[in-house]
This record gives structure tokens, C-alpha cells and sequence, in this order.
């Protein structure tokens, strides 16, 4: 439905902040409320309200996320992307020709993006309160009556308790080092601290972190209060990942257990019936599913049975680190599972209905095994009985500081691939899997934030 908008000279000229290009934000149906004002001397923002967070827009080019609790989140600009996670850490993703890169952000960086998003915000409510409104949707009143007490929470989060809700945050939960890019915005919820196997020559994420499962209390314990933390953030969350590192390590009766303990927090649609994505809105509990890392070793151990009985419990998709087709490879990465191991964790996971997100290196084995590695993996593709629903994650190999990798490397007397021998290899495991029906989709390990 297009906005009833104020009969006022400036909506007909360029006073209008847009969403895109020749759509003003009053007129976007993807917001559920708008109001716009413009200050004396000028300038103009806007607060534009999502089902799932709100967005205020400026008339410098400058727009700032926030949940509904009132936590700043992002601030973009036609180069950038600068972002604030739970833990009050920053990241900056620059435009730069022919890449994007990412940084982490400095301290001093991070405060002055949240003091700038938060003096939007108190402008903008300062307008509002002013009666300076020049545009608004669905109709002032009801736009006002929406709006203005998320733009209150976010008023109430100056830099200072926003550094203080980080180390809230920290207090709940364990690191969040890496998660799916369609994981980004999940709620995490840790049954699982460390890696079980921590042997990876790459991969230092959970070095010295001994591999625990939690029992039944502490999970509740660390479940409530991660709701309680996030509160009317949670709109935002569509699913859950169940962390640390692979928790479907966890034997099945504890992992069972785990999942009755969250199901008695949360509510999970049957997952025999099509739930609509909408269903979510209803209500900040609900989630469409549980996702969760797997390794080939750990996940031949359950059966097709075990991995059905978690599925009712929830357990929907399945991210598997398969890394490489090659044997050889993964051997000499120390990776403890073969191909035959993740072709029957594969096998049991379809079997039990899940759907099943493969993980490749790109760059795995340097440019001596770069040809070995590309036809091993493609055929480990074409024989793992994938469907158009499962996707494949082609994540750089980036060896993390102070890893054995390089050596290894060199050992072999081989070498990182060239920036541009992995643009090669990349296009050709991506054509590759779409040759066989497959969506092949990048996974960047680079500096990551939740």
C-alpha cells in the first residue's frame, strides 16, 4: 500500500530520502513504518522500520541498523560497511576495486561509528518530538506509535553501555569464531565448548579449548540467558546454530538431550510439514530450525536413525567440512575422516531428510596438488548424491596465524596458490558444481564478527 504522505512543498523535490533510486523510503513496501524529518538548518533523516530491525537513513548517504532492542549494529556509506558485533568488536568491509576487503576496526574507530549512530538517533527522535515530521507511513499517528519506542531503546544505548552489553555478552558465551554465511544473523546457542579433534594444520580456532559437552542445567542456564540478552534483538533471528565447533560430535543421548532441553525454550515447526518463512513473525521464539557443524570421522558414527530422531528434535541442516576429495590430502591436513567416511555421513544425513551444505578449501594442498585436489574434489561432488537443495561453501584456504600449514607446505615443496591460480581454481569447482545441478556459493574465512 503506498504511504499517505503530509501535503508539504519539499515531498514533490529533493527532499526525499530514497531507498533506491527512484523509490522514496515512504513508498518501500519492505518497511512497515517511516517517518522522515528534516532539522533546521537542513538536514534530513529518516527511521524506517522492518519487520525484523530498524534502519535510519540520512541525508549524507549514511544508513545505520539497529535490532529492536536498541543495539546499533551497521553503518553503511556507498563504500563501506562498518560493523558492531554482540561482543563489541568492529569490522569494516571496504569496496576497493575488483575485491571488497575486511578489516577489523580499531577501538577508537568503533566508538566514534556508535557515538554517530546514536546522535542519529537522538536527532531524529529530537525531530519527531519537535513536530518536525515531513513525511510518514502508513499515517503519522500509527508510524509514530511504531517507531518512536524502538528509536527510544536505541537513544538509551549510548557508546558507553554498548562497550558494557559487550561484556555482557562475553559472559554468556564462549568465542563465536566462524559460523555459515547463512548463519550470520542466527541465534547461536553453544551445547559444545572446543573442537573434538582440534588436529586441522590450518586451524587454530579452538587450540587449547578442551572439547566439553555441557550438561542439561548449565545448557538451560546458558539458553536463558542468551534470550534474555538478546530480547526483542531475537526478531532478527530466523534459526539457530547450535555451537561451538561440531556439537554433533556429542553421543546421540546427551546430543537428544541437549536438543529436548532447547526445545523447551524455543518453539521449532514439525519439520514432515512446509512451514512458511512468515511464520517466524508471530512470534521473537520462534525458529524455522537448528543448524549445526559436522565432521565425516564424528558423523559416521550415528546412524540414519539417529540423525531422523534428531531431526524431530529440530536438527534441520547440516554443515559438513569435507575440505578436499582427495584422501591424500586430507591425511596430509590431518584431518581425521576420508572421503568414504563423509560419503556415508552424507548418505545417513539424506536418508534422514536433512539438508546437507558441503564445505571445500579452495587452495587446499598449494600448487603442487592443485590439479589433484580440483578433480578429486568435483568427483567427490558427483558421487555424494547432493540435491539442488544442498549447497556447496568455497571457502579460501587461509591457514590461521601459527599453524603448522605453511611448514607443511613446504615440506611437500609446494606453495600457496596465487591470488590469481585461486580465482582458477575457484571458477572451476564452481562451474563444476553447477554442471551437476549444485549452488556453489563463496564462504570467505577472513575477519568475521557475530
Amino acid at each position: 500500500m503506498d504511504a499517505v504522505t503530509k501535503p508539504l512543498p519539499e515531498q514533490s523535490g529533493t527532499g526525499t530520502l530514497n531507498y533506491q533510486a527512484n523509490r522514496s523510503l515512504d513508498r518501500c513496501p519492505g518497511f512497515v513504518a517511516v517517518l522522515q524529518v528534516r532539522l533546521p538548518g537542513g538536514r534530513r533523516l529518516a527511521a524506517a522500520l522492518r519487520r525484523d530491525a530498524l534502519e535510519v537513513h540520512t541525508s549524507d548517504d549514511v544508513q545505520y541498523l539497529f535490532d529492536y532492542e536498541g543495539r546499533f549494529l551497521r553503518a553503511t556509506t556507498e563504500l563501506e560497511f562498518r560493523f558492531r558485533s554482540h561482543s563489541h568488536r568492529g569490522l569494516i568491509a571496504r569496496k576497493e576495486p575488483g575485491r571488497i576487503v575486511r578489516e577489523h576496526l580499531s577501538p577508537e574507530e568503533l566508538e566514534r561509528s556508535c557515538r554517530n549512530a546514536w546522535e542519529a538517533v537522538r536527532s531524529l527522535l529530537g525531530g519527531i518530538e519537535s513536530g518536525c515530521v515531513t513525511r510518514f507511513h502508513p499515517a503519522e499517528s500509527p508510524a509514530h506509535t511504531a517507531i518512536v519506542p524502538v528509536l527510544r531503546r536505541a537513544a538509551a544505548y549510548p557508546p558507553e553501555r554498548l562497550a558494557l552489553d559487550g561484556k555482557r555478552f562475553s559472559g554468556i558465551y564462549q568465542p563465536v569464531p566462524i559460523l555459515p554465511p547463512d548463519q550470520y544473523s542466527c541465534l547461536v546457542l553453544q551445547a559444545t565448548e572446543g573442537c573434538s579433534f582440534d588436529s586441522c594444520t590450518f586451524c587454530n580456532l579452538y587450540r587449547g579449548v578442551p572439547f566439553r559437552i555441557r550438561d542439561a542445567d548449565t545448557f538451560s542456564g546458558h539458553i536463558r540467558r542468551a534470550l534474555a540478552f538478546h530480547g526483542e534483538g531475537l526478531r532478527r533471528m530466523n534459526t539457530i546454530f547450535l555451537g561451538q565447533a561440531n556439537a554433533i560430535a556429542a553421543p546421540q543421548a546427551r546430543l537428544e538431550g541437549l536438543l529436548e532441553v532447547l526445545g523447551q525454550h524455543v518453539e521449532l515447526p514439525d519439520p514432515d510439514v512446509f512451514t512458511k518463512p512468515s511464520w517466524v513473525s508471530e512470534h521473537s521464539l520462534r525458529f524455522l530450525g537448528i543448524g549445526s557443524f559436522l565432521d565425516g570421522f564424528t558423523g559416521l558414527k550415528k546412524t540414519a536413525s539417529d540423525y531422523s530422531r534428531l531431526r524431530r528434535r529440530g536438527l534441520t541442516r547440516v554443515y559438513l567440512g569435507v575440505e578436499s576429495g582427495s584422501d591424500r590430502i586430507l591425511q596430509w591436513m590431518k584431518k581425521p575422516a576420508t572421503t568414504g567416511d563423509m560419503h556415508g555421513t552424507l548418505r545417513h544425513l539424506k536418508d534422514a531428510g536433512m539438508r546437507r551444505d558441503v564445505i571445500l578449501l579452495v587452495g587446499a594442498g598449494g600448487n603442487r596438488r592443485a590439479t589433484e585436489h580440483l578433480n578429486a574434489s568435483l568427483d567427490f561432488l558427483a558421487t555424494a548424491a547432493l540435491e539442488k537443495e544442498d549447497r556447496i561453501y568455497l571457502s579460501d584456504l587461509v591457514p590461521y596465524p601459527n599453524t603448522p600449514y605453511p611448514k607443511a607446505l613446504e615440506a611437500i615443496g609446494s606453495r600457496p596458490l596465487s591470488p590469481e591460480e585461486m580465482d582458477a581454481q575457484r571458477t572451476a569447482l564452481r562451474n563444476g558444481a553447477r554442471e551437476l545441478g549444485l549452488q556453489a556459493v563463496p564462504y570467505r574465512v577472513e575477519p568475521f564478527v557475530y
